[in-house]
């Protein structure tokens, strides 16, 4: 996962917008995004979305 953050807006098909985006700025927010996904998700399925299929 934590490989595949980075890579996801470097790509050409879903990525960033080359031109706008510094490689030092996608790598923080590569970093934020991983964070806030292991926060989030700590085991799988996630706990956060188990009362919603519930309903």
């Amino acid at each position: 996962m934590h490989r595949a953050v980075p890579a996801f807006p470097w790509n050409e098909d879903t990525g960033l917008p080359v031109d706008c985006f510094a490689e030092q700025e996608v790598e923080v927010k590569a970093e934020d995004v991983f964070r806030h996904i292991y926060r989030a998700y700590p085991t799988l399925p996630s706990p956060y979305f188990s009362a919603y299929t519930a309903l």
